[in-house]
């Protein structure tokens, strides 16, 4: 009776946990609405002539350069994505939202009238193509895979990691990337047959004095909070919305408990998050569960992590036993 009580009571605890996350969620969802409605209204007051309204962006469209017309189209186009969405449908005041429509539709008006002047020689879709060639290089350069993994993208964040961790003194050995798979170039795959028919990939492996460092890296751009639950969130570069990120932990989790049943349950392991994008702002990691810094803190987090010590004979048998349970030069790929 005690154990079906205390599971029921662990499931409510969940289902409130999530409910908060959700109403943080439409809290923020809300702000984001509220600050862009009324920075819009301020630039195209509400009531006032529409033409009146826009004479001033107007001006601005006629005399732009290709360089600049380019700039407002993408501009442009993310306020219109972003006030036909099906939530400022369903949130904004009807007329309000008549007026942000009219003025939108006058923007497009006076795009398209200087889009077809002489003064450009290219055609609007080949321009407008341009502009989102533009808008995919500037915006973290994602590639996605057949498996959904943004490979290349990875793939940066790791080598910087990697950078950081050659600067690693003596005390410390870094495991060998001699792994190729379908989720990366090169990785460490350890598994172990004895404990779980399943093997695990890591980004990076750090053995010294300390214990083994199991390091996860991520190589988020923009903004990033993790929530008072636990919950990550994150606000894209050139977005206004804050949208639910994966929880990273539970891989870690499973990382930790193969390498436990590798190396043995006295010896430490240090689980950290590594965020290696050098442009990642970030907030709330101290409501992370396991430690989240920035590549720029890794090398100083590791020399000085405080712990039992192990010595060069402890640390070289540690070493010795995860190269066994390597899976090693080989293609996973296919």
């Amino acid at each position: 009776m005690t154990s079906i009580l205390s599971s029921m009571e662990r499931e409510e605890k969940e289902r409130q946990r999530q409910l908060e996350a959700i109403r943080e969620y439409n809290r923020l969802k809300k702000a984001i609405f509220e600050s862009r409605m009324d920075k819009f209204l301020k630039l195209y007051p509400y009531k006032s002539n529409e033409q009146e309204c826009i004479t001033e962006f107007a001006r601005v469209v006629e005399n732009a350069d290709e360089k600049l017309l380019k700039k407002i189209i993408v501009r442009y186009n993310a306020e219109k994505k972003y006030w036909s969405t099906y939530y400022v449908l369903h949130t904004c005041n009807e007329s309000i939202y008549q007026h942000i429509m009219s003025v939108m539709k006058s923007m497009r008006d006076c795009l398209d009238q200087k889009i077809q002047s002489a003064k450009f020689e290219k055609e609007e879709d080949e321009i407008e193509n341009e502009i989102e060639d533009e808008k995919e290089d500037n915006i973290e350069n994602e590639k996605e895979d057949d498996h959904g993994i943004i490979a290349e993208w990875g793939a940066m964040g790791e080598k910087e990691v990697e950078y950081v961790l050659k600067w690693l003194t003596d005390d410390y050995y870094v495991i060998e990337k001699d792994c190729t798979s379908k989720y990366s170039n090169r990785c460490i795959l350890l598994e172990n047959q004895t404990f779980i028919d399943e093997s695990q990939e890591y980004d990076h492996i750090v053995v010294g004095p300390q214990g083994v460092f199991l390091i996860e890296t991520k190589n988020y751009s923009g903004q990033l909070h993790i929530d008072h639950q636990g919950n990550w969130l994150r606000k894209k570069k050139r977005e206004e919305e804050w949208l639910p990120e994966i929880n990273p932990g539970q891989q870690v989790v499973r990382h930790h408990v193969l390498m436990e049943s590798i190396v043995g349950k006295e010896v430490p392991i240090i689980d950290v998050i590594c965020l290696a994008h050098p442009n990642i702002m970030t907030s709330g990691l101290e409501n992370a569960n396991i430690p989240v810094i920035k590549k720029d803190q890794l090398g100083d987090f590791i020399m000085r992590y405080q712990g039992e010590l192990m010595d060069k004979a402890a640390i070289n048998e540690v070493v010795c036993k995860i190269n066994r349970h390597k899976i090693s030069k080989k293609n996973l790929a296919v």
